[in-house]
């Protein structure tokens, strides 16, 4: 009975095989999308092929039309006369958008003392880190 009784008395000192998840850095990736007029190109009053370097509407992204086989942006024709010789149509563009931000696992970091452990919770609060984990240790 003493014996439990001290063990009930022992203090949280920290937490040992400690876990978890942070975030990573943020990464962009070109994703191919159908190519809207207005949007991603446009044609100037003689016909001539105009294809946007940068796009507004859901934040700014980099863009590039596929025209003839290759991804170009900025203006495609410079022909003096309207409608002759000038570019097709784009049918796709593509945009340099954000990725998701990837979560990367810890692994085993050891110990950790109360204000270390508490310093962590604060950071899974904070939306930094997730999955917190660890096998408390009493002294």
């Amino acid at each position: 009975m003493l014996a439990s009784f001290l063990t009930a008395m022992q203090t949280l000192v920290g937490y040992t095989n400690v876990s978890y998840e942070y975030q990573g850095s943020q990464t962009y990736a070109w994703v191919e999308v159908i190519a809207e007029y207005d949007r991603h190109w446009v044609r100037d009053g003689w016909g001539n092929l105009i294809c946007f370097d940068w796009i507004y509407s859901w934040g700014t992204y980099q863009c590039q039309c596929l025209v003839n086989g290759e991804w170009r942006s900025g203006q495609i024709d410079y022909t003096p006369w309207p409608w002759m010789s000038v570019s097709p149509d784009p049918g796709y563009a593509r945009e340099y958008r954000p990725q998701p931000i990837p979560w990367i696992q810890s692994g085993n970091v050891g110990f950790k003392t109360m204000t270390e452990w508490n310093n962590l919770q604060s950071d899974v609060l904070a939306g930094t880190k997730r999955n917190l984990v660890g096998i408390p240790v009493f002294g």
